[in-house]
């Protein structure tokens, strides 16, 4: 738990340097919130329930959601724009559990509301890779995509509104999407082309391409879209979708918050660009990203986020789009655990030991120390010295002071570090000075 709690620490010191001010939001939220959001299908995967007065509430699933909603109902509104607000808490799915996917888990997350646009989602950005650098987590990668150029790309490759009859058949067929009809009635070509290009079944999209009857010119550009990764790559990838006729504004958005997101310090060698990135949800409307760490595997995803609309569900379509990200908590200790990495502080812990003497004599000392920031406690059970070592060892105490007659009367304390094993005589001031310094 101590490790958990230095991590949330560090990545809300982070959050606060960045101008995000931590808000609240209630665990239970009515159930509409969340379908208005994400659609009917979602409810399978949620805590739902009625409650006394018939009303249908739900456990939040995600904090997104219950975050616009209060900007929407409550004071934030009010706030000075852009609102920037940051927020943890657990959430609850219900879905297969296995490792990285938990049905009760931490979420952390960050947003701006009432502004938008490339120096939006670069600081967003920089904030999200700061929070993986103050983790301590070591291999990630940051991916960072685009949802309005691969709408530009399809808009311009004429992708229909619909399926035939002919056509869906042979996209169930194919697996492309849901064996059951009813599920496959509300999947459209653009949806399932976005769903396909972003798990990055790059020939299944061709096939699907040719089966619509997309011009090969637009097909043979996937394998551009796949493979440009740098952020030199995009002037080259603009000029061939100009030629194609392909509204070309995301990219050059997309350059310039790559420029200000290196402005800004970022370890641009740390980034990749995945221009098939479509983070799977509607919403998303401009820059996406997403950051991973290969040791988790297939659930490898510590954060995400990007530019999207939910506030014109509220009636505030004003303050859309917004920019902000998720972090998984709970698969970042993950992460740490498998790479072999120490999220527990290393901050001093000061066990006090009276030994021949009244508790009250020491417990000043406990008190001073306490009061200069230095967790302390007292033994309070009364065992002999080596019981009492034994116990400080234990507890993770770094280090363990013995108190008796003689070093009330000196002033002088014997003072053991636990990690080396070394005793030093100090007086309370001077211990506290070492240990603060």
């Amino acid at each position: 738990m101590r490790g958990r709690r230095r991590l949330e620490d560090a990545i809300i010191e982070v959050a606060r340097r960045y101008g995000f001010a931590e808000v609240r939001t209630p665990i239970f939220e009515h159930t509409e919130l969340f379908t208005a959001k994400s659609g009917d299908d979602i409810v399978a995967q949620l805590y739902a329930f009625e409650d006394k007065s018939g009303r249908s509430l739900t456990l939040r699933p995600e904090l997104t959601a219950p975050v616009m909603r209060m900007i929407a109902t409550g004071d934030l509104r009010e706030r000075p724009r852009p609102v920037k607000v940051c927020y943890t808490g657990p959430c609850f799915r219900y879905e297969e559990a296995k490792t990285g996917r938990w049905r009760e888990f931490d979420q952390f997350g960050v947003e701006v509301i009432g502004a938008s646009g490339s120096l939006v989602e670069a600081e967003v950005m920089a904030c999200a890779i700061s929070m993986l650098e103050a983790s301590g987590l070591e291999g990630w990668r940051f991916s960072i995509g685009h949802v309005g150029l691969l709408h530009a790309f399809l808009d311009a490759a004429q992708v229909p509104e619909s399926f035939t009859v002919e056509q869906r058949e042979a996209t169930i067929k194919a697996g492309w999407t849901s064996k059951d009809h009813a599920g496959a009635e509300k999947d459209t070509p653009r949806t399932v082309l976005l769903r396909m290009l972003d798990k990055q079944q790059m020939q299944g999209a061709a096939e699907l391409m040719h089966l619509l009857g997309i011009k090969d010119s637009f097909i043979t550009m996937l394998d551009a879209l796949d493979s440009n990764t740098s952020p030199e790559d995009l002037e080259n990838l603009g000029e061939h979708f100009g030629n194609l006729g392909v509204d070309t504004t995301p990219i050059d958005s997309l350059r310039v918050t790559l420029g200000h997101l290196s402005s800004s310090g970022a370890p641009m060698d740390c980034i990749d660009l995945n221009l098939t990135t479509a983070r799977g949800l509607d919403y998303y409307t401009g820059c996406v990203f997403e950051a991973r760490v290969e040791t988790l595997g297939g659930e490898g995803q510590v954060l995400g986020g990007g530019t999207y609309r939910l506030l014109h569900l509220f009636g505030l379509e004003e303050l859309d789009p917004c920019c902000g990200f998720g972090y998984g908590t709970d698969r970042v200790l993950l992460a740490l655990e498998h790479q072999g990495l120490s999220t527990n502080t290393s901050e001093p812990r000061v066990a006090l030991i009276p030994l021949n003497t009244q508790s009250n004599a020491v417990l000043p000392m406990v008190a001073a120390l306490r009061g200069s920031g230095i967790a302390a406690d007292i033994e309070m059970r009364q065992r002999n010295l080596s019981k009492s070592m034994k116990w400080a060892n234990n507890a993770g105490f770094t280090h363990a002071v013995v108190v008796g007659p003689k070093e009330i009367e000196s002033g002088v304390l014997s003072v053991k570090d636990m990690m080396s094993g070394e005793t030093s005589d100090l007086t309370l001031s001077d211990l506290i000075t070492q240990l603060l310094n």
